[in-house]
This record gives structure tokens, sequence and C-alpha cells, in this order.
């Protein structure tokens, strides 16, 4: 296939997938970047959609994801809804025949993780999920250090976030601040151990007045089967303005390295061939644009 003949559906028309305000950004912005144009728009606010076909261009909206799945010419989905429909917007994709790039956390089960991961494998789509913080300068520096660390610290704190004006922090659409933010550094950890979790010993749980399903606060020692010993620290506890939102101590026994501000930068103590890293670009599109090679290149 070539990039001019990707066909796309996005469900979900907000901040996340082209931009806030009327400031163009995110996903469309970098699909943009690339000369690649969203063929359908889908949300429930049609206004939202619409807003989005007048920014970055296209052929049609619609306020029902059925029609998305329906159309024979969509090769692939992007799915940028409230965490609570995730699983079932992918299932149904899939089953559809399309492949699917979907937003962080996949989902907010692990019935419903379970449910997604069959229909990529039953249906044979392409599934990728948003984990944008691997395309971080930082992250991507430690990579050649994948499995080699002795102990890691990763770190998603900030100031509380209210329900009342995101929706991130409602214990049904949301899920709380862990599902929102945590699972990103859930994920560079796992990556960054390259290994199984053996034991995870936590305490955390909800924080009024937010609700009494929503997850806002975790801490967690976390071992691994190949020695690993790790601290997994999320939730709304106040910020740092020295590590920011997103950090990583790195730890070999002999140095460690911190990745700070975001994960864009890298100080590094006693670790052979490890450079610091300090770039001002977070490398968000590079997310979106590896799930267009994928589908475009097979």
């Amino acid at each position: 296939m070539k990039l001019n003949e990707l066909r796309l559906g996005l469900i979900g028309c907000g901040g996340i997938a082209g931009g806030y305000g009327e400031e163009k950004g995110n996903h469309l912005l970098a699909l943009e970047q690339m000369g690649v144009t969203v063929d359908t728009y889908c949300d429930l606010d049609r206004g939202a959609a619409e807003r989005r076909l007048r920014q970055y261009g296209g052929r049609r909206v619609t306020t029902d994801p059925a029609e998305v799945f329906a159309d024979p010419d969509l090769h692939a989905v992007i799915i940028c809804t409230r965490h609570d429909s995730h699983a079932a917007l992918a299932v149904a994709a899939a089953r559809a025949g399309k492949h699917v790039f979907i937003e962080k956390p996949l989902a907010l089960t692990e019935e419903q993780c379970a449910q997604v991961l069959d229909a990529e494998r039953r249906y044979g789509v392409k599934m990728m999920v948003g984990f944008s913080k691997r395309y971080t300068p930082a992250l991507r520096a430690l990579a050649p250090l994948r499995g080699r660390a002795t102990s890691i610290v990763v770190e998603a704190t900030e100031p509380a976030w209210g329900p009342e004006w995101f929706w991130g922090m409602d214990p049904v659409a949301g899920g709380g601040q862990v599902f929102g933010c945590g699972s990103h550094i859930a994920d560079a950890l796992l990556w960054l151990a390259d290994s199984e979790p053996t034991r995870i010993m936590a305490t955390g749980g909800p924080v009024t007045p937010v609700g009494p399903t929503s997850l806002n606060r975790v801490y967690a020692l976390v071992e691994f089967a190949g020695g690993l010993q790790a601290v997994f620290v999320s939730g709304d506890i106040g910020g740092n303005e020295r590590l920011s939102k997103f950090s990583i101590q790195f730890y070999t026994g002999r140095g460690c390295a911190v990745a700070y501000n975001r994960l864009k930068d890298l100080e590094v103590n006693n670790i052979p061939g490890l450079e610091p890293v300090h770039e001002p670009d977070e490398h968000f599109g590079d997310t979106i644009r590896d799930f267009v090679r994928c589908v475009v290149e097979d």
C-alpha cells in the first residue's frame, strides 16, 4: 500500500487527537505532517468532529462508531475516546477487519484487556497502544541498557485534578490518575526491565472526594525474574519541578542515570557508553507515525 492510499477513521475528536483549543497538535498534526488525512471523524459531539474536519480536512463526520466500522474503504481506526470505551471500540474495530491505534490505557480491567488481545489475534489485525513515553529522548537513550539495571525507580506524580473539570478523574469514564498517567510509567518500567514481574507489594487507592473506585495513588515494590528490584510511584501527590511529571532513576550497580523533564532529559553518572541527553522535543508524534508505517509497509 502507498501512503496516499491509506484511509483512516478517527473515533474521539478531543485534545489528545488533534490539539487543544484552536491550536493544531498531537496525532492529527503528526499525520498531517506525514501527508496523511483522516477520512472520517466520529464523536458523540458532532460539533467536535466537524471542527476537526475543518482543521485537518477529510471526507465526512458521524456520531456513530458503527458507521466507521462498516465502511469497507477504511483500513484503520484511531481510538481517542474516554478510557471506559476503549475495549469495546477496539474489539468492534478488529472484528470489522480494521487495524487499530488505541490511546492508553488499553482498558480499565484485566478482563477487558484480554478481550482486546483475543480480538487482535482472532481477526489478524495490527494493534498499537499509544504509549508515547517510549519515544521520549531519555527512554530511547536507555534502550541499549534494557534488562541490565539492578534497580529502577519510576514516578508519575502531579497535583490533584478534579473530576468536575477533567473526565480522567471520573471513577467510571477515566478510572483515576494511575490509569491516565501512571500507565505510561508502568509501561516504561516493564519495558526497561525486559523481564517478567515475580512479586508485587503495593498499597494505594482512591482519594476522597473523587470516588470509591478511582485509582489515584499507588506505591509499589516490584521484583522481576531477572533479579531487578523496582519502585513504582504514581499519584496526585503534588508536583516536583526538579523531576517533572514523569521521572526514572536507573541504577546499574556501579552508576546511575536520571531521566526527567517529561523524559526529555537524561543525566548520567559512571555508565560507560551512555551519554547525557537534553532535547526539547518529546517526540509524541512518532507514536502515530510508527503505526502508520506498520499498516502501510506491513
